[in-house]
C-alpha cells in the first residue's frame, strides 16, 4: 500500500469492544406526532394566499422536530427567558483529536478501536462556563429549541448532521405524505416520499430556494441567499418514490386555442382568477378572454363548476397536448424519437470487451424478455461503428446474414444507402441480433484510433433528416483521429498545478463547439459513455454532450468485471428514460421578477432567451436564478410558471407546465425560516462551476466559503444576534447542514489540488454542475449502512404502508466503523461493501455462500451479491436495489468488495467519510465549522459596521425597524 495514503498502519492487535462501547453520537429516536391535517385534500376552495396563516401551522407542527415545516416556526432561536446556562457543550471523542486528524485511515480506526473512551454518564462542570450539564442533552450537543452550538466541541455534533437528518425525514414520511400546498418548506433532498399535488407543483419537479420571497432587492441582498429555482420538468421518468407519479395531459384538439393569458402568453394555471368568460393573469394580472370551448359558470366564491374535472384547474403539474401550431414545422407531423447506437469498434474496445458490453445494453435496451419493443410505437433505430473509418449496418427485415458498409472519407463523409438503415426495432430484430454478433466476433488485431469527430458527424446529419433525436455514443480511448481529433493534455515542467487545471477544464476545442451548435439547432442529443483506460480531453467531449441536452458518463479507468452491469443499465437508462425532443423552455414569474440566468444540460443563457435543448429525460435539471426589477406587492402571492414546449418519444407535441406559488414578505426572519437547504446549495455550486475556468482554484473555493459565511452572518446579525455568545456559532434551523454541503464540495475531485487522472475532475465538476438535487446530495455526502448490525425491519416491506422501511444511515466518520464490521457506502456512482479482517465468518456465509468461511475466501471480483435465502442477504439485496432505483433509477448497480488492509479501492472508501480531514489538508467538519465561525464574526462586524452608518444618514433608524423584524 502506498504509505501516503495513509494505508499503512501499525502492527499492534486491536482490541475488540463491545457495541455498548462502540455507539458514540447516535441520534434519538425522537417521537413525532401524526399531522392530523395530513390526508388527501377535500374538495373545497383554499385560502387566498400561500400558507397565510403561520399561527395555525406552527401549531399543529410543534411537537414534530422533524417535519420541513418546523423551520418556518421553530427556527431553534433561544426563548427570551433562555441565558448562558441552558447552552451546552458536548463531551469530545477521538474523531476530534489532533491525533485522529493526522493519522491515515487505518492508524485511525485501530485506534478507535482499541482506545475508545466510555461516555461518561454523570452530569458534568464546564470549567470555562461553569455551566451545569445534563447527561441527556450532552449526548445531543445542543440545548433544546436552540441553533447555538459551541464552536470548541472537537466532534461534529449529531444535530448538525446531515445523516441523522436523512433519517429523521424518512420516519416522518414513512407513512404521512406531503402536502404541495398546505407544507412549506420540502423534505430533504433524497427523502423517499409520496408527495400530494395541491394545485402547487410538488418538490419532485420544482423546489425554490426561498419559499418566502423577499419583497425587495434590497431584503434579498440582505439575506445573502439567492433567490431561484431547480426545476427537473420530467421527475415521473425516473421516479423517486415507490409511489409512481403521475402527470395529467389536457388535450386540445385541432382548432382549439390553447389557453393562455394574451399578454403574457402564461398558460392557464391554478393561480388564475376566473369570471364566465374571463381570466386574470397570476402572473402578469392582465385580463383575457377564456377560449369558447373553455367557458363556464363561477359561483360566488370565484371558482369554476368544472373545477374538479378539468386538472389544469386544480393541478400543479400538467401536459398541454397541443395542435400543429406547436410544431417545429406546422407541415410536417414529428416523429417518435429516433436512435442511433454509435459503437467503438477498436482493438482498445475489444481488448477490454466493451464491445461486448455495449451490445448486451443494445439489446436489453431495445427488447424485453419476451421479445417484445421496450420503446414507443413507431420508434427506429440504426447501428453504426467506427475506428478509422465508419461502418454502417443494414438492418433492413428479411436479410439473412450482417451486410456493412465502410466509409473511410472522414473530412466528408457519406451515408452509403437510404434504406435500411433507421428501422422498427421489432420487425428488424432477427437482423438487429445477427448484427450484435458480428460485432462482437469481429476483433481487431491492429490498433487504429477512433475518428469520433467524423462519427458523430455523420450520425448528426442520419437524424437531420428526420427533425432530431438521440445519439447513443460509446468511446474506448482518447479519440485522436480525423476532423475533432483531441491531443492528451500533459503537464509538463513549465506549467504550474493551476495552468494545468485551467487548460484541462477549458473546452478549446472549435471542431465540437461548432457541432453542439449545429446539434441543437437541428434537435439532436447526445449520451456519451467514456470506457476508458487513460485520459481522452474529457472537458471537450463533456461540454459537447451536455450542451446538446445530453450526458456523459466516465468509467475511469474502465474495469469490465467492476463496470459491466453498471454500464449495461446506464445505457438501457438513457435510451428507456428519454423523456422528448426538440425542446424549448421558457419560466415566467410574477411583474417585479425576471429571470436572470438559465443553467442546464445546454450553453448557459440570459433570462432574456428561452434556452433551446435538444433531449430531455428524467435526470435533466434546470436552474434558474431571478433578479428584481421592482417591488413585490406583500398582499399577493408570487407565481412561478416553467413551461417546456416538446415532442415526447412517442412523437406528441406537448407542454409541460409547472407552477409555483409562493409567498411574499417584508420580514427578513421569514426569509431564513422558509428558505431549502438543497436548492440553496444547487444554485451556489452551479454559479460556482460556472466560473470554475475563469478563477483561480483557491479563489473558487475560498468564493464559496464567503458566500456561506455571508448567510450565516446575516442570520446572526438580523434574527438571532440577541442570542449570540462569543464561543458559539449560530446557525438557522433551516440551512443548519449547508456547511457540511459546502465542505463537500470542496472535498470533491472537482476541487482537489492533484489528481492522478486530470479527466476526474472534469467528471466531478460535470456532476456538480448537471445532477438533480436527489443525485447531487448523495454524491456530495454519501449514505453509509452498518450491516452487521442491521435491524429486523431494516430494508424489508412494511405491512402497513407497503413500503421498504429505510435503515439508519451512519455520519461520515471513521469514528462509526467498528471492529469487525461490515458497511456499505453509497454515492450514486460507486457502491463499496467494506469488510473488516475481524469480520465474524458467519455473517460472510449468510451474504457470500456457505462455501466463504474467511475474509482470505471473498474475492474483490464480484459486481453482485449471490441470491441466497438468508435473511441478511434479502435485507442487503433490498438495500442496494433501494438506492440503485431510488436515487439513479437503475434497474442494477455494480458493488464493490473492499477488504481492509487488502484492496486498493480503499482509498476511494476512505475519501468519501467527508466529515474527517482530508489527505490535501481540506479541513474535517469540526475544524470546518470553527473556520466558518471565524468568517462569520468577520461578516458580522462588517454589517454592524454598515448598519451603524446607515444609521447616522437616516436619522437613528436602522435597519432591522426599517423591515420590521423586531
Amino acid at each position: 500500500m502506498d504509505p501516503q495514503n495513509g494505508f499503512v498502519g501499525g502492527q499492534q492487535d486491536m482490541l475488540a469492544q463491545s457495541l455498548e462501547n462502540l455507539s458514540f453520537g447516535s441520534s434519538e429516536n425522537l417521537n413525532t406526532t401524526q399531522n392530523s391535517n395530513n390526508k388527501a385534500p377535500r374538495s373545497k376552495r383554499r385560502g387566498n394566499h400561500a400558507f397565510h396563516n403561520l399561527t395555525s401551522q406552527s401549531q399543529l407542527l410543534q411537537d414534530s422536530y422533524v417535519d420541513p415545516n418546523e423551520a418556518a416556526f421553530a427556527i431553534g432561536l433561544v426563548p427570551p427567558q433562555m441565558n448562558a446556562s441552558n447552552i451546552l457543550n458536548q463531551t469530545p471523542t477521538m474523531a476530534g483529536t489532533p491525533a485522529f486528524q493526522q493519522q491515515g485511515f487505518v492508524q485511525a480506526l485501530e485506534q478507535h478501536n482499541s482506545n475508545a473512551p466510555t461516555q461518561q454518564l454523570a452530569s458534568q462542570i464546564d470549567d470555562s462556563k461553569h455551566v451545569l450539564r445534563s447527561p441527556k442533552v450532552q449526548e445531543r450537543g445542543v440545548s433544546e429549541n436552540s441553533d447555538l452550538y459551541n464552536i470548541n466541541t472537537p466532534t461534529v455534533i449529531d444535530d448538525l448532521s446531515i445523516s441523522s437528518l436523512r433519517n429523521k425525514m424518512n420516519e416522518t414520511y414513512q407513512k404521512d405524505p406531503f402536502l404541495s400546498f398546505e407544507h412549506v418548506s420540502p423534505p430533504l433532498a433524497g427523502t423517499r416520499y409520496q408527495a400530494i399535488d395541491q394545485a402547487n407543483a410538488t418538490p419532485h419537479y420544482s423546489r425554490m430556494t426561498l419559499y418566502s420571497v423577499p419583497y425587495s432587492e434590497e431584503l434579498r441582498k440582505q439575506s445573502k441567499i439567492p433567490l431561484g429555482m431547480v426545476l427537473r420538468p420530467f421527475a415521473e421518468f425516473v421516479p423517486e418514490s415507490e409511489v409512481p407519479m403521475k402527470v395529467p395531459q389536457i388535450k386540445i384538439f385541432q382548432g382549439q386555442t390553447v389557453p393562455r393569458c394574451r399578454r403574457c402568453r402564461a398558460y392557464l394555471n391554478p393561480g388564475m382568477q376566473y369570471g364566465i368568460n374571463t381570466m386574470t393573469c397570476n402572473i402578469c394580472g392582465f385580463v383575457s378572454p377564456v377560449p369558447e370551448e373553455y367557458a363556464a359558470t363561477v359561483d360566488h366564491r370565484g371558482i369554476r363548476e368544472d373545477y374538479h374535472i378539468r386538472p389544469e384547474l386544480h393541478t400543479g403539474v400538467v401536459d398541454y397536448v397541443v395542435p400543429k401550431d406547436y410544431n417545429l414545422d406546422s407541415e410536417v407531423e414529428p416523429n417518435p424519437t429516433h436512435r442511433v447506437f454509435l459503437i467503438d469498434l477498436t482493438h482498445s474496445a475489444y481488448k477490454s470487451k466493451l464491445v461486448e458490453t455495449v451490445c448486451s445494453a443494445v439489446r436489453m435496451s431495445l427488447y424485453k424478455d419476451d421479445g417484445t419493443s421496450n420503446l414507443p410505437e413507431g420508434t427506429k433505430i440504426a447501428i453504426v461503428g467506427y475506428d478509422t473509418s465508419l461502418h454502417f449496418y443494414d438492418l433492413s427485415p428479411g436479410l439473412l446474414q450482417a451486410s456493412v458498409s465502410i466509409v473511410t472519407d472522414l473530412e466528408d463523409p457519406f451515408i452509403p444507402f437510404e434504406g435500411g438503415l433507421f428501422v422498427d426495432p421489432v420487425e428488424s430484430s432477427d437482423i438487429i441480433e445477427l448484427t450484435l454478433a458480428t460485432i462482437e466476433q469481429s476483433i481487431r488485431y491492429i490498433q487504429p484510433e477512433p475518428a469520433l469527430g467524423s462519427a458523430l458527424k455523420v450520425c448528426g446529419d442520419l437524424l437531420s433528416e428526420v427533425g432530431g433525436g438521440q445519439i447513443i455514443a460509446v468511446l474506448s480511448t482518447i479519440p485522436s483521429f480525423g476532423p475533432g481529433n483531441l491531443i492528451p493534455k500533459q503537464q509538463t515542467n513549465g506549467k504550474s498545478d493551476l495552468e494545468f487545471i485551467k487548460e484541462t477544464t477549458t473546452a478549446d476545442n472549435k471542431y465540437y463547439q461548432q457541432l453542439t451548435d449545429k446539434f441543437i439547432k437541428n434537435n439532436i442529443g447526445v449520451n456519451l459513455f467514456v470506457a476508458s483506460q487513460s485520459n481522452v480531453d474529457l472537458i471537450n467531449l463533456a461540454s459537447f454532450a451536455t450542451g446538446t441536452g445530453g450526458t456523459i458518463r466516465d468509467f475511469l479507468p474502465f474495469n469490465v468485471e467492476r463496470d459491466e452491469i453498471t454500464l449495461i443499465f446506464e445505457i438501457k437508462k438513457a435510451v428507456q428514460n428519454l423523456a422528448g425532443y426538440q425542446c424549448q423552455l421558457k419560466i415566467r414569474c410574477s411583474h417585479g421578477l425576471h429571470v436572470k440566468d438559465y443553467y442546464g444540460p445546454f450553453p448557459t443563457t440570459s433570462g432574456v432567451n428561452a434556452p433551446t435543448i435538444a433531449i430531455v429525460s428524467g435526470d435533466t435539471s434546470i436552474v434558474a436564478d431571478f433578479a428584481y426589477d421592482n417591488k413585490l406587492d406583500t398582499k399577493k402571492d408570487a407565481h412561478f410558471q416553467a413551461a417546456l414546449l416538446y415532442t415526447s418519444k412517442d412523437g406528441v407535441r406537448k407542454v409541460r407546465v409547472v407552477n409555483s406559488i409562493l409567498s411574499v414578505t417584508q420580514k427578513i426572519n421569514h426569509v431564513f425560516d422558509f428558505s431549502d437547504q438543497d436548492a440553496v446549495a444547487k444554485v451556489l455550486i452551479t454559479k460556482a462551476c460556472e466560473n470554475f475556468r475563469s478563477s483561480a482554484l483557491t479563489a473558487t473555493k475560498n468564493s464559496l466559503i464567503m458566500e456561506c459565511a455571508e448567510i450565516m452572518a446575516s442570520y446572526k446579525h438580523h434574527v438571532a444576534s440577541y442570542n449570540a455568545m462569543p464561543t458559539q456559532l449560530i446557525l438557522p434551523q433551516s440551512l443548519k447542514t449547508l456547511p457540511m454541503t459546502i465542505l463537500a464540495v470542496l472535498k470533491s475531485k472537482a476541487f482537489r489540488q492533484k489528481l492522478h487522472f486530470s479527466d476526474l475532475r472534469v467528471d466531478s465538476l460535470t456532476k456538480l454542475s448537471q445532477y438533480n438535487l436527489t443525485k447531487l446530495s448523495t454524491y456530495l455526502y454519501p449514505a453509509l449502512f452498518c450491516i452487521h448490525s442491521l435491524d429486523e425491519d431494516d430494508f424489508m416491506v412494511d405491512d402497513e404502508t407497503g413500503l421498504m422501511n429505510i435503515g439508519k444511515m451512519l455520519p461520515l466518520s471513521v469514528s462509526n466503523l467498528e471492529f469487525g464490521g461490515a458497511y456499505l457506502i453509497f454515492n450514486c456512482d460507486r457502491i463499496f461493501i467494506w469488510l473488516h479482517s475481524e469480520v465474524n465468518p458467519l455473517l460472510l456465509q449468510d451474504l457470500f455462500g456457505p462455501h466463504i468461511d474467511s475474509l482470505s475466501k471473498v474475492t474483490s471480483h464480484i459486481s453482485s451479491l449471490p441470491d441466497l435465502d438468508t435473511y441478511i442477504s434479502h435485507q442487503v439485496r433490498n438495500m442496494i436495489s433501494f438506492l440503485t432505483k431510488h436515487y439513479n433509477g437503475l434497474e442494477k448497480q455494480s458493488i464493490e468488495i473492499c477488504r481492509f488492509r487488502v484492496d486498493p479501492n480503499e482509498m476511494e472508501f476512505h475519501q468519501m467519510f467527508v466529515e474527517e480531514k482530508s489527505d490535501d489538508l481540506v479541513w474535517s467538519y469540526a475544524d470546518f465549522l470553527k473556520e466558518l465561525h471565524k468568517q462569520i464574526d468577520i461578516k458580522e462586524k462588517g454589517i454592524s459596521s454598515l448598519n451603524s452608518a446607515n444609521s447616522n444618514d437616516n436619522d437613528g433608524e436602522n435597519i432591522s425597524r426599517k423591515f420590521g423584524i423586531f
